[in-house]
């Protein structure tokens, strides 16, 4: 029984860890977003004016980071908004963060 709890026990504390991490990574991937990228698609054809304005400050600035990670990796879920595919506009290194970041979300969940 000590073995089981002892198990869960580390499951939870590296669950919690992977968290840190990934809050962390996406305020890393926040700072580094390119601002061509955000200054060309954040505006009026592709976001409303509540939209603008909720995604601009703390903390939700981070889910348009994520939004903008999504649109770099899975270039047709911009299709709705009908946003461009984005991920030739951005760096090589920034495409491979995104990638590892969206892979740290799947694992995490």
């Amino acid at each position: 029984m000590q073995l089981i709890w002892n198990i869960i026990g580390y499951l939870m504390f590296s669950g919690v860890l992977v968290i840190f991490f990934q809050t962390f990574f996406i305020g890393i991937m926040h700072l580094l977003m390119p601002k061509d990228i955000v200054n060309s698609y954040f505006k009026e054809p592709y976001f409303n004016t509540f939209e603008l304005a909720l995604f601009t400050g703390w903390p939700y600035a981070f889910f348009r980071t994520l939004m903008f990670v999504r649109l770099i990796v899975q270039p047709n879920s911009g299709k709705k908004r009908k946003l461009p595919d984005v991920s030739q506009e951005v760096p090589r290194w920034y495409r491979l963060l995104s990638f590892i970041l969206i892979w740290v979300i799947i694992i995490n969940s």
